[in-house]
């Protein structure tokens, strides 16, 4: 069937007319409610949380590097980047 993911016709990766990813003003009414801060602080956290049990008393683990597949406008690495220190957010992919 033909949706909202199908690929263009020649097989290109583009996007078919008249799909929501062809009109990126569609896409951010159907994803523009998300607060991507409070997403990006909730992953933060939950990565110091449960990923070093070495952290230091503060749950201190350093800077992570992030990796958002499938990212779309990543929207969540900009997040990251802009409304976090280089000492909690290293690097966004």
């Amino acid at each position: 069937g033909r949706g909202f993911g199908s690929k263009g016709e020649a097989g290109d990766g583009t996007a078919e007319p008249g799909s929501i990813y062809s009109m990126p003003p569609l896409y951010d009414l159907a994803f523009g409610y998300r607060d991507y801060g409070e997403e990006v602080d909730f992953l933060l956290e939950s990565h110091r949380r449960h990923t070093s049990p070495n952290a230091s008393d503060d749950g201190d683990t350093g800077p992570v590097d992030v990796l958002e597949l499938a990212a779309g406008p990543a929207r969540h690495s900009l997040s990251a980047l802009s409304e976090h220190d280089s000492s909690e957010v290293r690097s966004a992919t």
